[in-house]
């Protein structure tokens, strides 16, 4: 019954809407989904047919581009940490701590065995290596920078030359640096001025435009038919000496919507990696994956991966990864994921394998800026990324966020900042926050991030190092703050940027508002006597009447929106009123806004009070938007129920949309007796409506 209900409330509605007649005469009832992005200002029949032939050939060519789609990813880095830690006073400098590693190598170096002779060079060895007199009781040196000692090995004298300390210390240097800070993490890297000490300021700017790193990855995915698809990747990758090319091709096959088969080839120099992936739906809740590599170069069938995946909710799932493998270690994943409608992502992740245990979260939202609602002028819509990764056995750690600005349709621009934490030792030796650690190294880099479609480039920028903690939470937590008080501020302009849009689009279409009023008069009226008849049936049992029902937006989020100029607004005698009105709707609505009000308080309407919960129109800027439907809704009550269906109330009979030119919140509120006793509800207008239920009672 209700859905033959609802077929009849939709067939009324198109057949009453000369556009949408027109949208469904052109493309049936695909037409009336794609009705609602045609723009308001088109109305005529011919220009709403041209306007939905244009949008069937764009679905045409999404269609098409689905069958060949393809993504790419490029990254380039630098590094400008060169020009920017001068300005950063480090507690503990490199080249203190290499003095002290270099005086302590030095006093083991000065300690002897017992085999070795520690006795002053002869006189004549001495004179001959100099070609000079000279004592025989000291070693004389054959420059400033090296020294000759005679040393007894294996019952032999023989004369050794030995560097300065200026040498030695340079030696050391440059150990160092060709072995990237030396065996077990105990040597300190090099800073930046010592690196770059002697380098002009030319060279240094024109060192910080050449990249660092580069990585390219290419995709192109075809479907061949609806259950086989084809994908190729192409991955490049060039970090100082050393570069990587690889190709990957992936073919699926998907015999029925249970069942899924896989294989890949990826190819590189002197390389060849094939593995094959079977997965499978096991029922509503389960879901299982098997992955089985064949051959990776140096073994036949090293690693096997089986995964089982569970729903929990709408949304949200959990997913548990068993990696095992005949050479290396293997691990075990947990990963938590949840999705929103809205396009919200979050996730936890759980890894633990040899000498790792890894935690990670990550979250997406979506955002809009500018105060207001995508769609409307003046605001657009972003991103905003969160990362953390920490592994306390390795001693590793990563923070990051970013924030993506959405330009056009297709293109978007975004930063990004983020802060790696490197401990050889592990993070527990670095808990205090204000410690000056000379292992301790935080890389802190800002990203510059352009999107197109599918298309990503992202450029990361390492700003500085650091062996403070303090300046890695700086470098965090600035961005956040900055955007935060940004926000904070700018609040109270966009807002009444918002209100002023929603006030000129109600202006602009007050007419096509009052006509819709106009017409859900004329619809009640006729609902009027049989709504009376339903009413007076069901109090003779004690059912369910309808005291009072108001359909609109209750609760404005810009509530100075809501005062429109009267119709009249060139007498010069009302100008004084209508700006004390105006005043007084402002503070009342702004009052009201503050709280929102519960089930069981009695409603108020322009400062009056009704137990019952009927409510009197007063000014208009209460009442244009927001609707009587009681009689509608006592005659949609049987058998002393009310149910409607899930979606838009402004379908039915005798239900306009109060509001349709903004994106206001429209609820329905509803005051109603069963069983003789009073019962208030607040429902969203996509909400289903059943009635009566215990907890809509209220206690008298």
């Amino acid at each position: 019954m209700n859905e033959r209900f609802q077929q009849l409330m939709e067939a009324y509605s198109v057949l009453s809407d000369e556009g949408k007649r027109a949208a469904y005469d052109a493309s049936g009832k695909l037409g009336l989904n794609r009705y609602s992005l045609i723009p308001k200002e088109i109305t005529q029949r011919e220009d709403i047919l041209r306007y939905m032939s244009t949008l069937e050939r764009e679905a045409e060519l999404l269609k098409l581009s689905k069958l060949l789609s393809a993504s790419s990813r490029t990254t380039v880095s630098y590094s400008v940490d060169h020009l920017t830690n001068s300005m950063w006073k480090l507690g503990t400098s490199a080249n203190d701590t290499l003095q002290q590693q270099s005086n302590g190598v030095d006093t083991e170096e000065a300690g002897t065995d017992e085999g070795e002779t520690e006795t002053p060079p002869k006189g004549d060895i001495a004179d001959a290596a100099n070609g000079a007199e000279g004592s025989s009781a000291q070693p004389v040196p054959l420059n400033t920078s090296v020294a000759v000692r005679e040393v007894q090995l294996d019952g032999k004298n023989l004369l050794v030359l030995i560097p300065g300390d200026e040498v030695q210390q340079q030696l050391r240097q440059q150990l160092q640096h060709s072995t990237g800070g030396g065996s077990g993490g105990s040597a300190a890297p090099l800073s930046p001025e010592q690196r770059f000490g002697g380098v002009p300021l030319a060279a240094k700017l024109l060192l910080g435009l050449l990249p660092r790193k580069l990585h390219f990855e290419h995709s192109i995915h075809h479907y061949a038919s609806p259950s086989f698809s084809v994908r190729t990747k192409t991955e490049a990758q060039h970090e100082g000496m050393r570069s990587v090319l690889r190709c990957t091709a992936i073919a699926s096959y998907q015999p029925n919507p249970v069942t899924l088969y896989s294989i890949s080839w990826r190819l590189s120099v002197a390389r060849l990696h094939i593995a094959c992936t079977w997965e499978r739906i096991l029922n509503n809740l389960w879901r299982l994956k098997s992955k089985l590599v064949l051959f990776n170069t140096q073994s036949l069938l090293p690693m096997y991966e089986l995964s089982l995946k569970r729903m929990l909710a709408a949304g949200l799932e959990v997913e548990n990864t068993w990696v095992m493998s005949m050479r290396n270690r293997g691990l075990f994943r947990t990963t938590i994921g949840q999705s929103t409608p809205e396009g919200a992502q979050r996730g936890l992740q759980f890894l633990v394998g040899y000498r790792s245990a890894n935690v990670s979260l990550f979250s997406t939202a979506p955002v809009v800026w500018g105060g207001g609602e995508p769609g409307c002028g003046g605001v657009s819509r972003g991103v905003l990324e969160h990362s953390v990764s920490v592994d306390a056995l390795r001693g590793r750690a990563h923070v990051g966020f970013s924030s993506w600005y959405t330009i056009s349709k297709h293109n978007r621009i975004g930063v990004g900042f983020s802060t790696a934490l490197p401990c050889p030792r592990g993070l527990s030796r670095y808990v205090s926050p204000f410690v000056d650690h000379p292992e301790y190294l935080s890389i802190n880099e800002m990203s510059f991030l352009l999107g197109r479609g599918d298309h990503l480039i992202r450029i990361p920028v390492v700003v500085f190092h650091s062996p403070k903690v303090q300046s890695a939470l700086l470098w965090l937590t600035a961005p956040v703050l900055l955007y935060r008080i940004g926000r904070l501020v700018m609040r109270p302009y966009q807002s009444a940027r918002m209100a002023a849009l929603y006030r000129q689009n109600r202006l602009d279409h007050r007419t096509e508002m009052d006509v819709a009023r106009v017409r859900a008069t004329h619809e009640q009226k006729a609902l009027q006597s049989s709504s009376l008849r339903s009413r007076m049936a069901e109090e003779q049992i004690g059912g369910l009447v309808i005291i009072n029902a108001r359909y609109g937006v209750l609760q404005p989020r810009y509530p100075e929106s809501l005062v429109l100029p009267p119709k009249q607004p060139n007498a010069a005698g009302n100008r004084s009123e209508v700006s004390g009105r105006q005043r007084q709707t402002w503070w009342r609505f702004w009052r009201a806004g503050r709280g929102t009000p519960t089930p069981s308080e009695s409603v108020t309407v322009n400062g009056k009070k009704n137990d019952e919960g009927e409510e009197t129109e007063g000014d208009s800027s209460s009442s244009v938007l927001v609707l009587d439907v009681t009689v509608p809704l006592q005659n949609f009550v049987r058998d002393s129920q009310l149910v409607l269906p899930e979606g838009s109330k402004s379908k039915l009979v005798g239900f306009p949309d109060p509001d349709p030119f903004t994106r206001e919140r429209k609820q329905l509120k509803i005051v109603y007796r069963f069983q003789r006793r009073r019962h208030v509800v607040i429902l969203d207008d996509e909400d289903i409506v059943r009635l009566p239920q215990r907890e809509h009672l209220v206690e008298s």
